[in-house]
């Protein structure tokens, strides 16, 4: 790595900051695909630089470089930390685009931990960052992000819209790369749909500028992709010929995931066409290589294949053994499709061998399974409806919009041109030209009122949550107190069943759930939709958790928390500790904020 020592030279000579900034920031964009621990130590040094210089926008750099690492090592709770410094940072400037660029990194975090509806969140953050930054590249860069995470949750008409927006932008603006990594998304959103001639098309546009640019790794994918779409056209022997280029180029790369892949590809083609002594050969060989690399998802792909072959020899016993095996590793993966398939092959080879109630038990599990994926596609199909629905109504309320702006920009602009050409003496049309800017400004001072009227009615609302809440920490701590003074002259009296009879009054005031559901009511009327997202975010949060997260929300003092809950200050700590591990938050994350910001 040449560049690298010619880099680390500069670092140890006498330079000024900005040169040692411009050459730390060279290295670490070179090593951050060679040496990930590297990477690390130059990010420190780029947040070391701009601590030292006093420079923060060198200091924040290196904050985004450290979370980028993090994200690369698949440390997301550290590079959440510092991605949220940076943030920070570039929101205080404005700088949108910068903005963008992290909300999409976050997003891209949370969709390798299959966190997709918060994924799709930031990546919408993110297109509309870019849009306020102007950067129309940016805006493609969300719509492909948006468009992986639609195929994902399998809105395909969704993700094919914004793969088409996004590659529209890359076209105009020749970034290539761009346009064929939104082409491979494309093709993988027409394989879904199960539209063989344009996933045809898209793979091999994208195949030929892999290896046009020598992006080996990426052709043999390509080559694989390609090979598994020609056999569902019954094209064997041109899909066979596809995989062997792929295990060629995969053996002189020594990549072993894809040489696995290519062989576990090929078994699949001959089994394909009936022919199990050779499907048998490259199931062994996918499957050696996949244990020696440890690829677990391969290795149960491998395991329900390898149970398929035994089945169309009819050897029943190791269908059955190897099915068994595909049937654990797919389930504690959670792998859907193969826990069907493998269900579906060991009745079939359990009534081979004369075990009906076994074959029964078995596609009962292969019924309930393929239920369950058939009624979760035919929800997102529904689902998909109706966000474009949402979209299509929205797009036509802003067009409507701009459409009246537009009518009245160019009815001012009219009204300018005729008190120009006519001058003075044209009195009528000064005084029409008046009238339609009194009428737009009368329109604007009316909106300004109604906005003035919605402003106060939220600070009356804002004011009575407060009251409300505020009273029912007064009330519960005068009748705490007084419950108290009744528990010493109980103590002190012979009467103690009347003492008792009113502490228990009091008990029941305090837990009164009639004053909870006027709190919750300003609650709501405030803070709408604050409930509703804290359950859709975190379905395992108790009622108990929800009214602290709306005192929280209220910014309360804990020993006001402590007042309206009826609990010890103690009692409020530990109901936050048990809070923050229901939403996962380590030591480093604040819980008032997270609450807050939802």
């Amino acid at each position: 790595m040449q560049n690298v020592d010619s880099l680390e030279t500069v670092l140890k000579g006498e330079i000024d900051t900005k040169e040692r900034y411009d050459t730390l920031a060279r290295l670490w964009n070179i090593v951050i695909n060679a040496d990930i621990d590297k990477s690390m130590s130059v990010a420190k040094s780029i947040i070391d630089l701009g601590k030292s210089s006093k420079t923060d926008s060198i200091t924040y750099y290196g904050y985004e470089r450290k979370a980028v690492t993090h994200s690369y090592k698949s440390e997301f709770d550290s590079s959440s930390v510092y991605f949220r410094k940076a943030l920070g940072y570039y929101s205080a400037q404005k700088a949108y685009s910068k903005v963008a660029s992290i909300q999409r990194n976050i997003g891209q975090d949370h969709n390798l931990l299959e966190s997709l509806d918060s994924a799709y969140y930031y990546y919408d953050l993110a297109e509309k960052n870019f849009a306020l930054g102007k950067d129309t590249v940016g805006i493609g860069d969300a719509y492909i992000s948006k468009s992986v995470v639609n195929l994902q949750r399998g809105y395909y008409n969704l993700g094919l819209d914004y793969g088409i927006k996004s590659a529209r932008i890359a076209e105009k603006y020749d970034n290539q790369l761009e346009l064929h990594q939104t082409y491979l998304t494309l093709a993988s959103i027409y394989q879904s749909m199960n539209d063989t001639i344009n996933a045809i098309d898209y793979y091999d546009k994208t195949a030929q500028f892999f290896k046009a640019n020598n992006y080996k790794r990426q052709y043999i994918s390509m080559l694989i992709l390609k090979s598994e779409l020609y056999n569902t056209t019954n094209t064997l022997e041109k899909a066979v010929a596809l995989v062997d280029e792929g295990i060629e180029l995969s053996k002189a790369l020594e990549d072993y995931s894809r040489l696995g892949n290519c062989y576990g590809v090929k078994s699949k083609l001959y089994l394909t066409k009936g022919d199990t002594e050779k499907a048998m050969k490259y199931n062994d060989k996918s499957l050696e290589i996949n244990i020696k690399i440890d690829d677990k998802y391969s290795i149960c792909s491998d395991y329900k294949d390898k149970a398929t072959i035994y089945l169309k020899r009819k050897d029943y016993n190791n269908a059955i053994r190897y099915g068994t095996i595909a049937l654990d590793a797919a389930r504690d993966m959670n792998l859907v499709e193969i826990e069907m398939n493998t269900q579906l092959n060991l009745s079939k080879s359990y009534e081979g061998m004369n075990n009906h109630n076994a074959a029964l038990t078995a596609y009962k599990g292969y019924q309930e399974r393929n239920k369950e994926f058939y009624d979760s596609k035919k929800s997102k199909q529904m689902e998909e409806l109706k966000i474009v629905y949402e979209t299509e109504k929205k797009e036509k309320e802003l067009a409507l919009q701009d459409a009246e702006i537009e009518v009245l920009r160019q009815q001012e602009v009219i009204s300018k041109n005729r008190q120009r050409l006519l001058g003075i003496g044209s009195l009528l049309l000064v005084m029409f030209g008046g009238a339609l800017i009194y009428g737009l400004r009368q329109k604007m001072k009316r909106n300004k009122v109604e906005r003035e009227k919605l402003d106060v009615a939220l600070e009356f609302k804002e004011k009575e949550l407060t009251t409300h809440a505020l009273h029912l920490a007064h009330k519960n701590e005068v009748l705490l107190d007084l419950k108290s003074q009744l528990k010493d002259l109980k103590s002190n009296s012979d009467n103690s069943k009347s003492y008792q009879k009113v502490i228990n009054t009091i008990n029941l005031d305090i837990n009164n759930d009639q004053n909870w559901e006027q709190f919750r009511a300003y609650f709501e009327d405030v803070h709408k939709d604050f409930n509703a997202k804290v359950m859709k975010n975190y379905p395992e949060v108790s009622a108990n958790d929800l009214r602290l997260m709306s005192l929280l929300k209220m910014n309360l003092s804990s020993k006001e928390i402590a007042n309206i809950l009826n609990i010890s200050a103690e009692g409020v700590k530990k109901a936050r500790y048990r809070l923050r591990k229901k939403l996962n938050l380590s030591t480093e994350d604040s819980l008032q904020e997270l609450v807050i910001e939802l």
